[in-house]
């Protein structure tokens, strides 16, 4: 499982984001098994300093570090969850989503509602993540790809090559 996630913006700027994997186990483990995830990121009406991509995951992760109280820097998922909403509503929606101001999060008509917390960009990159919200706020949707950093073993550095020898044979 990757322990990174990568935010990538078509307009410019990449976010790195640490997966919370002692907080949020099952939530990391499909969710990066199921990058890449792209698509247009949209700004948040209702909630605030919002951006969140639409996502369709074939897995989908039951609630895990869910909270409603969100902090800056903080990646979560959220979807309509089955048991939360009768037959008569429409269930299906499903979103990635970074924060880069503390908010509630809050549905159009729903009131308050809990998201999985996953993972956290560092402080390293908060000025750039809200240079990167406000821009979306400001000038509309753009496109995003959430992709796994992965990290593994490096390939052993091959020897050096030995040069051919030219030398010419001495008849005689």
């Amino acid at each position: 499982m990757a322990k990174r996630i990568a935010l990538s913006f078509a307009r410019g700027g990449t976010l790195t984001a640490d997966l919370l994997e002692v907080k949020a186990p099952f939530t990391c483990d499909l969710i990066s098994r199921q990058l890449p995830a792209k698509g247009p990121v949209f700004h948040a009406r209702w909630t605030g300093r919002e951006c969140f991509l639409p996502v369709k995951l074939r897995e989908k992760p039951d609630r895990e570090n869910a909270q409603f109280v969100m902090s800056r820097g903080e990646v979560m998922y959220w979807r309509e969850f089955e048991r939360d909403y009768g037959p008569h509503e429409m269930v299906g929606t499903e979103v990635i989503a970074f924060f880069y101001g503390p908010e509630y999060l809050r549905g159009e008509w729903r009131g308050y509602e809990r998201a999985n917390v996953f993972a956290q960009i560092p402080q390293a990159k908060w000025e750039l993540m809200e240079e990167i919200g406000t821009r979306i706020w400001r000038e509309g949707s753009e496109e995003m790809e959430v992709s796994p950093i992965r990290t593994g073993r490096r390939a052993a550095p091959k020897p050096p090559r030995k040069k051919a020898s030219r030398a010419r044979k001495k008849i005689g």
